[in-house]
């Protein structure tokens, strides 16, 4: 029986089995989930129709990755006919102690061991599992929580990625499908919106070369921003009515409610002017206050007026992550003599010699003590 059987492996090159021996398939490297496949031509070049039938064998983990198309057929006189066998892996392996038998009707048996191996694209990501721990609820203004995710071809050949996750209200990948040249790299914004106090776990998936995948685990969760007066009665601090020169001091306790650590400043907008002079009222400390879950910080405030200051109510808001909230008040007043006339110039005109002029001025006492 004059029967040829040809191999095509996947670099193009063909191999005209022998049936003395054992003949090579090599399948080389395999992507995850890639389907490679060697083709394998009956050639019948004698005087009669013959036809094959090809079995697998070997370790049942590795068979389930191969398969051999069809498995039999007829090949008649002149003719060629094709079959295949492909290698598609779903996990890390590597072909060993598989054995490919190939029998011709009336004829010889090809046999053919196979090797190969199965790998994952060679691509690095910085992190596979991300925590953006405890964040405050996002609010409008509030800088985001972001995280760059790095993506490194290590291959030589270039490769495409895409990102298969739907972006939600609390999560968003900023990417699209590219290209990543060998040796380059690709940087991939992950930001974080907390939207309640909850729990977060989100998976996201990238896919290579459109055959393997990539899983991103994100996490974190979300907490509300509270940080209060720890006496109730300090809600409004009253400084009194002092005289100019003297100095008042009071203490405000401020306790961080929330479930993480919080940094902020103070920030009061005075609507007197005179409490926008040095030293009149001063507030210590002031910037970048750190204070941990249920830690508390003493404030100081102090009061030393100079002159006369009028009754006031200004209200000391905490600034954090471009947010402003209300802590407390600030009431009080500098009670002083405040004289002034009704007028700076007194024009009196021309005055006959030896003879006199009289102008009225108006004097006002604008303070809060009696003058005389």
């Amino acid at each position: 029986m004059n029967a040829e059987v040809k191999c095509k492996d996947r670099t193009g090159l063909i191999t005209l089995l022998t049936p003395k021996g054992t003949n090579i398939i090599n399948f080389y490297e395999v992507e995850l989930n890639e389907c490679v496949q060697c083709e394998l031509s009956f050639i019948n070049t004698g005087k009669f129709n013959f036809s094959f039938q090809a079995e697998l064998s070997g370790p049942k983990s590795l068979l389930q990755y191969l398969e051999f198309s069809p498995i039999d057929g007829s090949v008649d006189v002149g003719q060629t006919e094709h079959a295949s066998v492909s290698f598609q892996p779903f996990k890390k392996c590597v072909l060993k102690g598989l054995e490919l038998r190939i029998k011709i009707s009336h004829g010889p048996t090809f046999l053919c061991s196979l090797s190969g191996c199965a790998v994952s694209p060679a691509v690095h990501f910085s992190f596979t599992s991300y925590n953006f721990g405890t964040c405050f609820i996002y609010q409008a203004g509030m800088p985001p929580y972001k995280q760059i995710l790095v993506v490194t071809n290590k291959e030589e050949t270039s490769m495409s990625l895409d990102c298969l996750y739907t972006n939600t209200t609390y999560l968003e990948v900023n990417f699209r499908v590219d290209v990543i040249k060998p040796g380059k790299t690709l940087e991939i914004p992950i930001t974080f919106y907390p939207r309640e106090s909850i729990q977060y776990r989100e998976l996201i998936p990238f896919e290579i070369n459109g055959l393997s995948q990539q899983i991103i685990e994100i996490k974190g969760k979300g907490t509300e921003m509270k940080i209060s007066v720890l006496d109730p009665a300090n809600k409004i601090v009253k400084l009194g009515a002092v005289l100019p020169g003297q100095v008042v001091k009071k203490t405000v306790s401020i306790m961080n409610n929330s479930h993480t650590q919080l940094t902020f400043s103070l920030s009061v907008l005075f609507s007197v002017p005179d409490l926008q002079e040095p030293k009149v009222l001063t507030l210590i400390p002031f910037h970048n206050i750190t204070l941990k879950h249920k830690e508390v910080c003493k404030l100081e405030v102090i009061f030393a007026p100079k002159k006369r200051i009028p009754p006031f109510s200004e209200e000391v808001l905490m600034e954090c992550m471009g947010l402003l909230r209300p802590l407390f008040l600030l009431s009080g007043c500098c009670q002083a003599l405040e004289i002034s006339l009704d007028q700076e110039h007194l024009p009196f005109g021309p005055v006959v010699y030896q003879t006199q002029a009289t102008r009225r001025i108006l004097m006002l006492n604008t303070g809060d003590v009696g003058a005389r």
